[in-house]
């Protein structure tokens, strides 16, 4: 009798030390799988429209600088896709359900957002610099016989638009960083 109530009570302690996720935790890697999963739903329909549209700008004017600009778009795009995928490889659901492996899940995460940024900045350089080379080789038909418009929206709203996108792109890495020594802060007080 002794011993079935010693063999209980090193149940109960085994049970005590395999605790589920903190519920804070885990409501906080359940709101960014629905992040997630809407980013996905909306960045796949919209990557296919972009495609479309750019082939239907071939098609509607075959002309050397549409040519190269859906060119550099349909190689880009499912090369950022194939990244995207392998960036979040792993990053979906924890191993167990314990408080351990959501904390090394939102670790993990952390560190595929900030993987994704670095790649996104190396891609918007990359975009700066075929746009400027593709304006400049093509000025005469994209600048100078370019409708007032046109020429305000090449000059003027893309460059705006892209020191904005640098700008948000910025304040989300630090973000991201914080929220990446915060991850690896809780998984050292976890004593991984």
């Amino acid at each position: 009798m002794i011993t079935e109530d010693r063999e209980l009570e090193l149940w109960k302690e085994e049970w005590r030390g395999e605790t589920g996720p903190l519920p804070t935790l885990k409501k906080k890697v359940r709101r960014q799988t629905l992040w997630m999963t809407v980013a996905w739903v909306v960045a796949v329909p919209a990557s296919v429209l972009g495609l479309a549209y750019f082939a239907r700008l071939v098609v509607r004017d075959p002309s050397p600088d549409n040519i190269t600009l859906t060119a550099f778009i349909w190689v880009g795009m499912p090369l950022a896709g194939i990244f995207a995928v392998w960036n979040q490889i792993g990053t979906w659901r924890p191993d167990a359900q314990t408080t351990r492996a959501y904390a090394e899940l939102s670790y993990k995460r952390a560190l595929s957002e900030l993987r994704g940024l670095r790649f996104a900045f190396y891609v918007l350089y990359v975009e700066v610099f075929f746009l400027a080379c593709v304006i400049w080789i093509f000025r005469v038909k994209w600048i100078l016989h370019a409708s007032p418009t046109d020429r305000f929206a090449r000059l003027v709203v893309l460059p705006v638009v892209v020191l904005g996108v640098w700008v948000f792109m910025i304040w989300r890495r630090r973000r991201r960083s914080k929220q990446l020594a915060e991850a690896k802060s809780f998984l050292e007080q976890l004593g991984l």
